[in-house]
């Protein structure tokens, strides 16, 4: 890894002790120009819109807090900014932006990245073994390029 990609290891490592141990990314792979992450949450975020069923209902039945729907189909809206997806991924490249910035390294993200819920174990199965393979797949990558030695 570069010493950006290294810094950025550090970042993701870090995560669950900034957010105080409720997320969690179990998997990840610092690729030359894209990252790879699972993030676990180790609570859910309450919150739906006032059209809803009561909280009540919320309980046992609540899939995440990411927008989409619990068992009895009510639907879930983002939580707290202190606590949802997009702030766990802000965190992290405001880190490593700064970091760059820091250092006079030429860095830059793109402005948006990919998510994708894991709904159950075959998805969970998929996903860790695309994460696990992403490295062999390097040389294959569009961006690729073959280093002079």
């Amino acid at each position: 890894l570069s010493e950006i990609g290294k810094w950025t290891v550090k970042q993701i490592e870090q995560t669950a002790i900034i957010r105080q141990n409720d997320v969690e990314i179990p998997m990840f792979v610092v690729m030359p120009n894209h990252v790879h992450l699972i993030v676990a949450y180790n609570r859910v975020v309450p919150c739906r819109d006032a059209s809803n069923a009561s909280a009540d209902d919320m309980s046992d039945n609540a899939t995440d807090a990411h927008g989409v729907a619990d068992a009895r189909g009510a639907s879930l809206q983002f939580g707290p900014q202190s606590g949802n997806l997009p702030s766990v991924v802000r965190g992290i490249k405001s880190a490593v932006t700064k970091y760059a910035i820091e250092h006079d390294i030429p860095f830059a993200w793109q402005s948006r990245y990919h998510d994708h819920i894991i709904r159950n174990q075959l998805e969970m199965n998929r996903i860790v073994d695309y994460i696990e393979n992403n490295p062999l797949r390097w040389e294959l990558d569009r961006f690729y390029k073959k280093k002079n030695l």
